[in-house]
């Protein structure tokens, strides 16, 4: 998997992601494949991101949410 770290646009923004919009094409989540939490310190204040693999028509792609926003983490190659 090659390390992306970029923000993405999810819909529905809360809950299962069911479309994604990276770099401006928009790709149609098929599939969770996985789920998991990481709760760490960032900077001065705990930082919770809630993970999921998923299978897009385009690649399998991990994201994470924040309280803030959505981030693509890394892409299958």
């Amino acid at each position: 998997m090659r390390l992306i770290h970029e923000p993405i646009d999810v819909s529905p923004p809360n809950g299962i992601p069911q479309h994604l919009v990276w770099r401006h094409t928009s790709h149609h989540v098929i599939d969770v494949l996985d789920s998991w939490s990481s709760r760490r310190q960032w900077w001065t204040r705990d930082e919770t991101r809630r993970y999921l693999l998923v299978r897009t028509n385009a690649a399998v792609m991990e994201i994470y949410s924040t309280d803030q926003r959505w981030m693509l983490s890394r892409i299958a190659d």
